[in-house]
């Protein structure tokens, strides 16, 4: 599990810094999880701004998924907010985000 948890951090930390996304992308929404619930605000930030830039709905999903994995309780606010706010996240969205916040 630790080298899954390397890996997956290590993979993150390239994208952020060539912005190629070399994540295979059955694999994203677990990647994009662990990157954000080990690591830090500015991987959230990061991840939050991938979400904003994306117009691919399984990518839209797979990100939204990965903010709720923070265990910052300040960012899940801030997500939980950001769910009421249709020009944050879509109105069919909203419930999906609620749930998987909650945990």
């Amino acid at each position: 599990l630790v080298s899954c948890v390397n890996m997956a951090k290590r993979l993150f930390a390239e994208w952020k810094v060539t912005e190629n996304n070399e994540i295979n992308a059955n694999l994203r929404r677990q990647f994009y999880c662990t990157a954000v619930a080990e690591g830090t605000t500015d991987d959230w930030e990061f991840v939050y701004a991938e979400y904003k830039a994306s117009d691919d709905t399984t990518e839209l999903n797979n990100l939204r998924y990965a903010l709720s994995c923070s265990n910052d309780l300040i960012l899940l606010r801030r997500l939980l907010n950001m769910a009421i706010d249709p020009e944050e996240i879509r109105t069919q969205d909203v419930a999906s985000t609620i749930e998987w916040v909650a945990g």
